[in-house]
């Protein structure tokens, strides 16, 4: 576990973390809103903007340790199989950017495109590892890790808008860590 500024001397939090190898959990402790979104390229726990209270800095500790509990060793490097297609995908979680529900089916944007499987949204996410992925709205859960811009009500991931719906929003903006 690591407690993170963005500003110091020498090098700036997201470039430390860039150069580690095995970068291990943690939460950044910083004065820049800025950073809030891209923080997240980088599995942030949190996102503590100073001056924090300890009531907030208990909060950013605990979910680190319900990530911790949640959290399989190597869970990165886990397959979901998908059948679609009369085949089957092999998906790393990390390369799902988002799913979206769309009638009897799933859209599941990856790197390499779209795959849609027959199958409930719900289902599907039940698939997926807890903590690492995001319902914004009763038709779409991200992967946080591909934001690449939160405004208003819409999240961006490869440049499409995703909605946050008004019953997701505050649990969004609490798991992107925005007070």
């Amino acid at each position: 576990m690591l407690f993170l500024d963005i500003n110091m001397p020498e090098i700036d939090g997201l470039s430390l973390l860039n150069i580690l190898e095995r970068p291990p959990m943690v939460i950044f402790t910083t004065a820049y809103p800025e950073y809030a979104v891209p923080s997240y390229d980088y599995d942030a726990v949190d996102y503590l903007l100073k001056p924090f209270s300890l009531e907030r800095f208990l909060k950013a500790c605990q979910k680190a340790k319900d990530r911790l509990a949640t959290q399989a060793p190597h869970q990165e490097e886990a397959i979901l199989n998908i059948k679609a297609d009369r085949k089957i995908h092999r998906l790393a979680w990390s390369d799902i950017r988002y799913l979206q529900a769309y009638g009897d089916y799933v859209k599941i944007k990856t790197q390499k495109g779209w795959i849609v499987p027959k199958a409930k949204l719900q289902d599907l996410e039940a698939l997926l590892p807890p903590g690492l992925y995001l319902r914004t709205h009763r038709a779409f859960v991200v992967n946080p890790k591909h934001i690449q811009l939160l405004e208003g009500n819409q999240l961006v991931i490869d440049e499409e808008s995703i909605p946050i719906s008004k019953s997701h929003k505050e649990k969004v903006h609490r798991f992107l860590g925005i007070i």
